[in-house]
């Protein structure tokens, strides 16, 4: 009878509950994808003739392949420009520095999130700044204390662990602004998820959505190896 009130529960819990799964962690949006956003959120069609000037890869290109390598740099630029929709997730990869579990907070302090935190990105020579807006909220890891432990292990020696955040774009603002002595383009984004996937990438540790799952579910369904 036990047993058959055990499998009613998790059924019941798995239903109800959203599970931090296993799976392919997400990859970071590169810098190319960031400047392309923020000329797509402007209603702008960036000078891609310039950027593959202004290439790397152009400049040790031999002088007779130039033209062919241009125009085929600049078609790709132009076919992933038109297929960007201002709705795709921007994906971040940060070392955030942690302090200790606290019993008393049930949980971790990020210590390098505040109100004046943003990322930021070049590409061609460009600065670009990524505002999270209300990122300072997401100060505190709100875990209970039978998880402290599997976030402890994914720290680095200096108590730093890799965050990957998920925003959605809200916004650019066309005129560059000089931030820590550096001129850089905004785009503001709204945080839709943190996620601390574990070192080996294979699992989710923890994510913002833990605080609506009571922790005894979470050890029941043993989602954290």
């Amino acid at each position: 009878m036990r047993a058959l009130l055990a499998a009613v529960i998790i059924a019941l819990v798995l239903a109800a509950t959203p599970a931090l799964a296993s799976g392919k962690k997400p990859d970071a949006t590169q810098g190319i994808y960031v400047a392309m956003l923020y000329e797509k959120l402007l209603d702008k069609t960036p000078a891609f003739e310039d950027w593959v000037r202004s290439s790397p890869k152009y400049a040790k290109t031999e002088l007779y392949d130039r033209p062919q390598y241009l125009k085929d740099e600049v078609d790709k630029m132009y076919d992933t420009y038109n297929l960007l929709t201002v709705t795709e997730p921007i994906v971040l990869d940060v070392n955030a520095k942690i302090t200790a579990y606290s019993p008393l907070g049930k949980g971790f302090l990020v210590q390098n999130f505040n109100d004046m935190t943003y990322f930021n990105y070049t590409y061609m020579g460009q600065r670009y700044a990524l505002i999270p807006n209300g990122v300072a909220s997401y100060q505190w890891l709100k875990c209970p204390a039978d998880l402290s432990d599997s976030i402890a292990r994914e720290m680095s020696e200096n108590q730093t662990v890799r965050l990957t955040m998920t925003l959605t774009p809200q916004g650019a603002d066309p005129h560059p602004i000089q931030m820590d002595g550096r001129t850089y383009k905004l785009v503001m984004a709204e945080i839709s998820k943190i996620e601390l996937w574990s070192k080996d990438n294979s699992y989710i540790v923890w994510d913002t959505q833990f605080n609506s799952t009571d922790s005894k579910t979470k050890s029941l369904l043993n989602l954290h190896p």
